[in-house]
């Protein structure tokens, strides 16, 4: 049986714009999915999923409700999401799990810690304010993700990848132009 690939994206302050470079570098034949966890109002995430729709030359899906993960698409969640596994597929769901930070990227993470036996899981934290994402990333690296946090030199807010580079200091620690230059060959 072939592994389900998926690549988790945290991000804040600054990160709409990296989104934005990093969505707009992929091509079309993307073997993966992409979900992301961006901190943004909920008023707000839909309209900055259209607009990544509209230049993108894949799929981006608002996740708000129960979705099934399609390799190849990207998911952008308007609230906080966890991954769960589902008669042998995976799907986003609704997370009724409190946080500050909404939609929550150490939700996201927490969630996928235990799907690593059928899947190639790979998570990602780029800049923003906080410490969000860095606990949850520590655990998936924790059971075998590969795991990247946004430099410092790159990051417009050198917040959430820091904090993450604190807890592991294992982390591959990457520019964002050599995330974007990873994730074009993954």
């Amino acid at each position: 049986m072939r592994k389900n690939k998926i690549v988790l994206i945290g991000a804040s302050t600054g990160g709409p714009g990296h989104l934005r470079k990093l969505l707009l570098s992929l091509s079309e034949s993307m073997n993966y999915s992409i979900i992301i966890s961006q901190h943004m109002n909920s008023n707000v995430v839909a309209s900055f999923a259209t607009q990544m729709q509209e230049n993108c030359s894949l799929p981006v899906i608002l996740a708000k409700d129960k979705l099934k993960i399609i390799q190849g698409n990207i998911y952008i969640c308007a609230i906080s999401m966890e991954l769960i596994m589902q008669n042998n597929a995976l799907y986003l769901v609704k997370s009724n799990n409190e946080d500050i930070y909404s939609p929550s990227v150490n939700t996201l993470f927490y969630s996928a810690k235990n799907l690593l036996s059928g899947t190639s899981l790979i998570a990602i934290l780029l800049t923003g304010i906080g410490d969000d994402g860095a606990r949850g990333m520590l655990e998936l690296y924790n059971t075998g993700a590969y795991c990247i946090a946004e430099s410092q030199e790159s990051a417009v807010v050198y917040g959430m990848p820091k904090q993450a580079y604190i807890l592991n200091k294992h982390l591959d620690v990457m520019h964002l132009h050599k995330i974007i230059e990873y994730l074009q060959h993954a």
